[in-house]
């Protein structure tokens, strides 16, 4: 798990930093072009109007590839936070889960519940996410013999703090909305 995760990010940053280097070398590109236009301005071989228009020009370029670079730093930051995130969920899901916002669990709980049915104010059925189901049924994934008790305290306390989820009788809550 390790090595592939390792390689993934020497991949991920490759492809980043080459896209970057290419967009340093465009803008390097724009910038000589600016400076060679500056040259022709002063020795009088272009108008001021058709210097300004170029000038114009060649720095709304430098200005995009400027936001393409910032972009690729923001999504690489990204990717190392979302790598973050799986690693700390496969070692420790309970503690991951239960340190993280709202938002988020329920995102985690969408990873192996599909839908809750409730009756009587109980919880009396959970549908199992199916990429789960197929793995549990091939034994990929180990749960714990006390697993139960972790499961009901969650599902308890989730309950508990989210009202909006909480339909009774016989209604059920879908996690893919």
């Amino acid at each position: 798990m390790k090595n592939k995760i390792k390689a993934i990010i020497e991949q991920n940053k490759g492809d980043i930093n080459g896209q970057i280097q290419g967009l340093e070398n465009r803008r390097k590109g724009f910038k000589n072009k600016l400076r060679r236009l500056v040259d022709m301005r002063a020795n009088w071989e272009l108008s001021r109007e058709t210097f300004k228009e170029s000038q114009d020009e060649v720095e709304a370029r430098v200005n995009e590839v400027d936001a393409q670079i910032v972009e690729l730093e923001n999504k690489a930051k990204l990717d190392y936070r979302l790598i973050d995130e799986i690693l700390s969920l496969t070692t420790n899901i309970y503690q991951t889960y239960m340190e993280a916002p709202d938002f988020l669990k329920r995102h985690y709980l969408r990873l192996f519940i599909e839908k809750i049915y409730v009756k009587d104010k109980k919880i009396w059925k959970i549908t199992e996410n199916p990429i789960f189901s197929v793995l549990r049924k091939q034994q990929q994934v180990l749960i714990r013999g006390d697993w139960l008790a972790d499961i009901d305290a969650v599902r308890t306390f989730w309950l508990q703090n989210t009202e909006s989820f909480y339909i009774p009788n016989y209604a059920y809550a879908n996690f893919a909305n």
